[in-house]
Formats: structure tokens, sequence, C-alpha cells
């Protein structure tokens, strides 16, 4: 689903970024400036914010995962979008990464998801949502509550009309990946 993804994001920036005609004449009139779609702009956000928040708050290296490889993950953060940007976004990580970012965070490595783990799992996915959010510079946004979800066999399902953008990250301590929905 990734790949249709990017063929239709990319078919948009095409349509958008052609020359148009005056109706009147047939001059061209001006080339339009490429814009980038609310999904691409979410993307490129989320992907600027990923690595900074993890740098910054758990001193850890976070790198885009260019294999597509399916992973078990065995901790998500759910948290909404809503205004004029709608969108569900799932932050799900393996445990080890949540154990590595727990220990940057609060100088202590836990050993089991317990109450403070999960705190922190909701904390880190509204920071990431955060930044982006703020990075994407658009007004009549609001950041929902995060919601988080245990369990190594856990999955998402979205509503059959939403398109769903995948981006995958890897750090020495394992897999993470941003998933985010948009009708």
């Amino acid at each position: 689903m990734n790949s249709q993804n990017d063929a239709l994001i990319a078919a948009v920036l095409e349509r958008n970024t052609r020359t148009m005609s005056s109706p009147s004449n047939d001059l061209p009139v001006a080339e339009a400036a490429p814009i980038k779609s609310t999904a691409a702009l979410l993307s490129d956000c989320l992907l600027d914010s990923i690595r900074s928040v993890f740098q910054t708050m758990c001193g850890l290296s976070v790198e885009v995962d260019e294999t597509n490889e399916a992973h078990q993950h065995h901790v998500s953060g759910i948290i909404s979008l809503s205004g004029e940007v709608k969108a569900t976004l799932v932050f799900s990580m393996h445990q080890e990464v949540v154990f590595a970012a727990a220990e940057g965070m609060l100088g202590v490595r836990p050993s089991e998801f317990d109450a403070d783990v999960v705190d922190l799992v909701g904390e880190l996915s509204n920071m990431v949502v955060g930044n982006a959010k703020e990075r994407m510079k658009l007004k009549g946004v609001s950041l929902g509550l995060p919601t988080v979800v245990l369990g190594g066999q856990h999955e998402i399902a979205y509503r059959s009309n939403v398109t769903i953008t995948v981006l995958r990250f890897k750090s020495e301590f394992g897999p993470l990946v941003i998933e985010f929905g948009m009708a």
C-alpha cells in the first residue's frame, strides 16, 4: 500500500506543478509553485520530528529504514490531529527501543511495561506528533490525547476509506514505525 501512496502523491505533485493555461486566450498564466500534499508535508515533518525528539530527549539515533521489512512491535501510541488536518497517527516501537528511550529520559532502564513506561510511550507520541504539527505551520490543527496499546501481536485497523502512510525507522535497539491514516 505504501507504493500506492507514493504513486498518488507523485501524481498530485506533478499535476500541481504543470503550467496552467488561461481559458480566454490559451497563453500560459504562470507555473504553479510545487504544492506538497498534506500527507507529504506531514511525512516530512514526522521524519524530522522523530529524529529530533529521540536525539534530544532520549539520546538515541534514529534513521529511516528503507527495507520495508515487517517487524513485531510491542507497544503503540495512538494520537490524532483534528481541524484543518484530520489524521490518526500510530507510533509503534519494539520493547527494547522503549526501554532504551526510558533509560535516556529517566536514567533507569525498565525491565517490563509498567505505568511509567506506558506514560512515557504516550509522552513520546505526544512529543513526536506535536513537534511535527508545529513544523507543519498550519493554523487550526489540534492534537488529541495519546492512547497506548500494549502487546506483541496487536494490530491497528483503519476504516476502509482511509489512506495509510507508513514511515519505518531503525535504531541500535530495534525498529520503530509511524503510520498515519487520513480520510
